[in-house]
Parts: structure tokens; sequence; C-alpha cells
């Protein structure tokens, strides 16, 4: 029989003890030595939340069950392991299943059989999962809403800006070599005679780099011009905190690229050169900031396209990888009737709304033509009697 190892710790408990990725795989070894399984393979995910599914081990994992077919089991010390999200667990379970691979938790042996007692006991220890995850991550978001009260910002901080520690403390530092390029882009960008893309393309000749050395994305430029951290403050869940950090643009040079901005969208023909299905609805589930979406080319010529959070260090996720999990996700979803029958009345409504508009503008295009056409026999009637001129006929009929 073959068996799969996952292992994973988030970096609050690396410290804890018992509780590390290799006493977890050496748990498992043990069980899989005493109940006659080989160990197919080990797959590990140091460093990562089980808030989301978005983790390279467990995704190679279920690929791996899913393509190989000798597969029987996969072993977790326990189960928050996995997940400690209800849906997710279950989620996880039922793909295990479905595949014919059974989910053994080692330090929980009373969920290894299939009865409804055991399944019972499973969804309660999954939601007690759940809820203390929720509860941790209630004190961490209070841990830093306080941190930013105060004046200091807890998260990746934006280009321009370096990440440092002083005095015991994550604090944030001007970027000596970039900062006077974002300075440039407000003082630029605040006169309206700049695109962001031709803004983007000016600093770019001029130097400006992404921290890996390419050319800024349009979304990134746009961010920093719309980002208050800039002029030394801070938003954060909606409110704007004075920070420590040193601004790197006036608050009123700041105000005047909003005002181009706004004045810029008015105008703007929004024309994608990319299309992505989520773009504009994905939100990154470690710090709740807007999910992008971009084309990266490999050096071997490849061309990927992916989502990525700009806030927690630009960590990718394929696009199709992402769309696929969302649209096995929609399957799922069964709406009420009574909600489809009002979502079918509205459309409806809207739809006959547009089509009385339709046909009262076609009834005043037609009045019109009708109109313009009695105008034009009138000319022609006055030309032919010589009341008029063929110059003024021409202009009259233009």
């Amino acid at each position: 029989m073959n068996c799969l190892i996952y292992s994973r710790v988030s970096t609050e408990e690396q410290a804890e003890k018992g509780r590390s990725i290799d006493d977890q795989i050496r748990i498992c070894e043990k069980y899989a030595k005493e109940n006659g399984y080989s160990i197919a393979g080990i797959y590990k995910d140091p460093g990562k939340s089980a808030s989301t599914m978005n983790r390279p081990g467990l995704q190679d994992l279920l690929l791996r069950c899913k393509e190989d077919k000798s597969i029987e089991a996969v072993l977790v010390q326990d189960t928050d392991r996995l997940a400690r999200n209800t849906y997710d667990h279950l989620q996880i379970k039922f793909y295990l299943k479905k595949h014919n691979v059974k989910l053994i938790s080692v330090s929980q042996p009373m969920l290894s059989d299939d009865s409804p007692e055991a399944e019972f006991i499973d969804v309660v220890i999954a939601g007690a999962n759940a809820l203390q995850s929720r509860i941790t991550g209630r004190k961490t978001a209070k841990v830093l809403e306080e941190r930013v009260k105060e004046g200091w910002w807890h998260g990746w901080c934006p280009l321009g800006y370096k990440n440092a520690r002083a005095d015991g403390k994550n604090i944030v530092v001007l970027d000596k070599e970039r900062a006077p390029y974002i300075k440039r882009a407000f003082e630029l960008y605040s006169t309206g005679n700049y695109s962001v893309e031709a803004l983007n393309d000016l600093l770019y000749q001029k130097g400006l780099r992404t921290r890996d050395g390419r050319k800024l994305s349009r979304s990134i430029m746009t961010n920093i011009l719309k980002n208050p951290f800039y002029t030394g403050k801070m938003l954060y869940k909606g409110k704007i905190y004075q920070g420590k950090h040193q601004p790197i643009t006036s608050e009123e040079l700041f105000n005047l690229c909003q005002q181009v901005i706004a004045e810029h969208n008015q105008n703007a023909i929004r024309r994608r050169k990319y299309q992505y299905l989520l773009r504009g609805f994905l939100y990154c589930g470690e710090c709740g900031s807007r999910i992008y979406a971009e084309k990266h080319k490999k050096p071997s010529g490849l061309v990927f396209d992916y989502y990525f959070c700009q806030n927690c260090g630009q960590s990718y996720s394929k696009v199709d990888e992402i769309e696929k999990q969302v649209a096995e996700s929609f399957k799922i979803i069964q709406l009420p009737q009574r909600l489809i029958d009002k979502i079918v009345a509205k459309a409806k409504e809207i739809l006959n709304q547009t089509h009385q508009e339709v046909d009262k503008d076609r009834q005043l295009l037609y009045a019109r033509k009708i109109g313009l056409e009695k105008r034009r026999n009138v000319l022609e009637t006055k030309l032919l009697d010589g009341v008029i001129d063929n110059d003024t006929y021409k202009h009259n009929t233009l």
C-alpha cells in the first residue's frame, strides 16, 4: 500500500515543541511502518498558513493523488495541518475520496473510518479548527491595528521604501535608490501632461525598476499614484492613519495627482490588452489587498498569466489554476429558487426598459429622417424653380 505524507507549519507555529515539520514527518513515518504503508512521497509547506489552499506542497500532493492511482492514503499528524477552514477541509477530503485516497490523521484515530459517527466528529473538529483560526486571526488583526494606530506599518512596504528593523521593531525606511523616481513621478503626473503609460515609460528609461529589475506594470504605477503612503499616511481598513515613516511627496502634490487621475478616467476609453476573468474580483486571503493580473515572459520565451498580490511580496499564482478553482467552486453553489425568480424578473424588467428606450430612440430618429427628407424635397423644388442656386442647395443639404 502506497501513501503520501503531508506536513505544514505556519510561521507562528515554527517555535512550538512537537509541531515542527520534522516532528510531523517522524510521527507519520512511524505510523506508516507500523501499519504496512510504503511512503511514496513527502510533501511540505513550511511557513504557510492553513487558512488558504494556495500552498505549493498541498497542491502538488492533490495533483499526485489525482494522477497516481497507486496512492491509497494521505497521512497527516492531525487535520489542522491540512486546513483550518471547514469548507476547505471538507473540499480536500471529498477530493481525496473521489480519487480513492483515504485521509488518515495519525493523532486522531477516531476519524479514520467512514462511519457516520466518525464523519460527525470530523466536521466538529474541522469547525473547532476553523474557530481557533478565526480567533487567532482576530487577535493578530487587533495587534496589527494597534501598531498602525501607533504609526508603524506592519506589512510589505510599497516601492520607494524598504522594510527594516530597529530597536526590535519592524520599521519602514526610504529606498534611497528608488525614492527619487517616485518623487519625480508625482511631480510629473500632477502637471496633467502625462498618461500613466507615458510616465511609466519615461521613468523606466531614466532607470526606475522593480525589485527584480523589471519595468513597472501599469497597474503598479497607478497604485503608486493613488497610495497615500507616500505622503506619510497609512490606509488601513478604510481609515487613514499618520505614519512614522518619511513622506516622499507632499499632500498638496498627491491631491493634484488624484484630480488628474479623475479627469483622465472621465475621458478614458477603457481598452485592456489582456482580459482576465477574475480581474477586480479577487482579494488576497492573507492581507485583504486587491489581486492584480499580468503576463510574464520567462527567459526561455514561454509566457504565463499570473494573479498576484503586490502587498504580500508579489507571490504569484497561475491564472488558469485560480480560475479553475473558482469554476469548480461555482459548481456546488445552488441559489434559492426565490432568488433565481427575482433575478430573472429583474433581468426582464431591465430588458423591457432597454427595448422601450430603443423604440423611443428609433421613433425620434425616424421623425428626424422624415423631417430631413421634407426639407430636402423643398430645397430640390426651389433649385429646379431657380429660386436658389446650386451652391446654396449643397450648403443646406450637407
